[in-house]
């Protein structure tokens, strides 16, 4: 018994930014909520218990009316998990908080590649994190799931909330569809940011840059989370996130809600590729942001919305057809 088999059933999609406030200044954790399916993209940063929170409150709303359930362990809230790429930001909270819940059971865990830097490049997070949330995951989840994703559009994978139903939200993992720390890679990396082949800086931006997308379709409305994919050079085409887009037009097309890369940092120049997928709201996901600048300036006449998630929670609804955010913007 889950405390998913309480939950309501009404067809509506909901998905829950997650906001952390000003402390920690980033940290990246999304709900996505159907039909009592709950999917956890991301987790949130290290010692931030915002996403478990989230999760505890969600079960006990499930369990409303089974108030004799509400401290019952072995009545827990089952989760799929998908990590965008293994930063501290991202999967810190997983380590911490998420997998040692007594109240949370993670059904599956959908890993990002690994780049598998070079040494001489320094110890990125990834580097650093991900051995962490494996032990994690095996003592407090050992029972999960684990999908190690490929990289290579060919590796995409393609889930429904719901099983067969056909008019559930079906959940699409675009891997990045190359790996970011191949030596010819690295080499265009290094020359186009002015670094030397052994600056270490540069493992966060490859470690980044291997970060797999999540995308979402409820009928008629879509959904995507970005990662933390970096650009950082206005007129360089290659970068990740314009290839991402290209080599997956067939399933993004126009988005209607698109977080910001890289959190929505002004320096990752990624505005253009960003508003090219024509998105209704645009997610930020720090107080430090400046993304809604960016866009204001490049594209004064759009009617894009700027939603700092970073700071304040917002819950979007989508019943397929029609799409609202509480709180509305």
């Amino acid at each position: 018994m889950y405390a998913n088999d309480f939950a309501i059933h009404d067809g509506v999609l909901r998905v829950h930014l997650i906001g952390h406030g000003e402390e920690p200044p980033k940290s990246d954790a999304f709900i996505l909520e159907y039909d009592g399916e709950i999917v956890l993209i991301d987790g949130g940063m290290v010692d931030c218990p915002a996403s478990v929170d989230y999760l505890t409150e969600l079960r006990r709303a499930m369990l409303a009316a089974h108030p004799e359930l509400q401290e019952d362990t072995s009545c827990r809230l089952q989760i799929r998990v998908m990590i965008s790429h293994c930063h501290r930001d991202h999967v810190g909270a997983l380590i911490t908080h998420v997998f040692p819940s007594p109240f949370v059971e993670v059904e599956e865990l959908y890993m990002p590649p690994d780049g598998a830097l070079d040494e001489k490049f320094g110890l990125s997070g990834d580097v650093k994190y991900r051995p962490v949330l494996a032990v994690a995951q095996q003592r407090y989840q050992s029972g999960a799931r684990v999908i190690n994703v490929d990289f290579g559009a060919e590796n995409r994978i393609v889930l429904s909330m719901t099983g067969d139903n056909a008019d559930a939200p079906v959940i699409t993992i675009l891997p990045p569809w190359r790996n970011s720390a191949d030596p010819e890679r690295l080499r265009l990396m290094c020359d186009a940011l002015k670094h030397g082949e052994d600056n270490p800086n540069i493992a966060t931006l490859v470690t980044n840059n291997n970060s797999m997308w999540v995308h979402v379709r409820h009928a008629a409305n879509t959904f995507l989370f970005t990662g933390d994919t970096v650009k950082k050079n206005k007129p360089m085409g290659y970068e990740m996130p314009e290839e991402m887009i290209a080599v997956y037009a067939d399933v993004l097309g126009q988005v209607d809600v698109v977080k910001f890369v890289h959190h929505g940092y002004k320096r990752d120049a990624a505005v253009d590729a960003v508003m090219s997928l024509s998105p209704r709201y645009v997610l930020v996901t720090t107080c430090l942001a400046t993304a809604d600048c960016v866009v204001r300036d490049r594209y004064p006449d759009s009617e894009v919305k700027t939603l700092n998630c970073g700071v304040n929670t917002y819950i979007f609804e989508s019943n397929g057809e029609s799409l609202t955010v509480s709180p509305e913007v």
